[in-house]
C-alpha cells in the first residue's frame, strides 16, 4: 500500500505540469473562431442584398436564410426562406378568375384551360392550352409536350384568344412587370407570430413582392472556417507540447 501511494505522488508533478501547459494553450484556442465569426458577421451586415423578384436566383440561396420582403401594398414580411413553391391549384384558379374579371373590360385575358395562339415575333405560331402566368412568362402546354412551357412575353407579338381577340406582347410584359397578373409561384417563408396573425409557413405570391432583401452569410462562414483552422493548429501545437514535456520527465 505504501509503495503504491509513493508512486502516485511521484506522478502528480508531471501530470499537473502537463495539464497546466495544455490548459494554458487550449483555453484561448476558441478565440480565433470567435474573432473570425465576428469579422465575418460585420462584413455580412454591410453586404445587404436587395433585388427585384425577377432578379432573384433561388438556387443560390440556402433554406433557413432570413429574408425581408417588401410587398407592393407597402407591408413588410420577415421570416426564414423555405424555397419557391407553386400555389395550390384551387387558390391560383380563384386568384386568376378574380384578376381576369378586373381586367376583362380592357384586356381580354383567356380562361384557364382555353386554347390560345401565340404569334411569335420570330414569325411562327403556337397553338397551346393556356395555364396562366408564372415568373414573368406565359405558361402554356403544347399538344404532345411532356409538360408546361414558359414563354417570355418579349418573344410574343400577340396572344390570340377566343373570338379573335388579341393581347399585344408589350401589354403582357407591362402587366407582368407591374404585378397585375397572378403567378403560379410563391415565396415560401417561415414567419413568427404577430399581432392578429398566426406564425408558421406562409406562401407569398411572387407578383405581390416588390423587393427581396437579405444578408448573405458568406463572410461569416469564411471567417469561422479560417478561425477554426487556426484554432485547430493551436490545439495540435498544444498537444505536441504536452507530449514533449511528458516525455522529458
Amino acid at each position: 500500500m505504501a509503495r503504491h501511494y509513493t508512486e502516485v505522488n511521484m506522478l502528480n508533478p508531471r501530470s499537473l505540469l502537463t495539464a497546466g501547459v495544455l490548459l494554458g494553450l487550449i483555453v484561448p484556442q476558441s478565440a480565433c473562431t470567435l474573432i473570425g465569426y465576428g469579422i465575418g458577421s460585420a462584413i455580412d451586415s454591410g453586404n445587404k442584398r436587395t433585388v427585384a423578384p425577377e432578379s432573384f436566383a433561388p438556387d443560390t440561396i440556402e433554406t433557413g436564410t432570413m429574408f425581408k420582403l417588401r410587398l407592393r401594398d407597402g407591408s413588410l414580411v420577415k421570416g426564414k426562406y423555405l424555397g419557391i413553391e407553386p400555389l395550390p391549384a384551387e387558390e391560383y384558379a380563384a386568384r386568376y378568375a378574380w384578376i381576369r374579371e378586373q381586367h376583362l373590360t380592357n384586356v381580354p385575358l383567356p380562361e384557364l384551360g382555353d386554347t390560345v395562339t401565340l404569334v411569335m415575333i420570330s414569325g411562327g405560331e403556337l397553338d397551346a392550352e393556356f395555364l396562366g402566368f408564372d415568373l414573368y412568362s406565359v405558361l402554356v402546354w403544347k399538344p404532345g409536350a411532356p409538360g408546361p412551357e414558359s414563354v417570355r412575353p418579349g418573344d410574343i407579338d400577340e396572344l390570340r384568344v377566343r373570338g379573335n381577340a388579341a393581347i399585344p406582347g408589350e401589354t403582357l410584359a407591362l402587366l407582368l412587370s407591374e404585378g397585375a397578373l397572378p403567378f403560379h409561384s410563391a415565396f415560401a417563408m417561415q414567419v413568427a407570430p404577430a399581432i392578429g396573425r398566426a406564425g408558421g409557413k406562409r406562401l407569398l405570391p411572387m407578383e405581390e413582392i416588390l423587393f427581396i432583401e437579405w444578408k448573405p452569410g458568406t463572410g461569416r462562414t469564411v471567417g469561422t472556417i479560417v478561425g477554426v483552422t487556426i484554432d485547430v493548429a493551436i490545439l495540435v501545437t498544444a498537444v505536441a507540447a504536452g507530449a514533449s514535456m511528458s516525455g522529458g520527465w
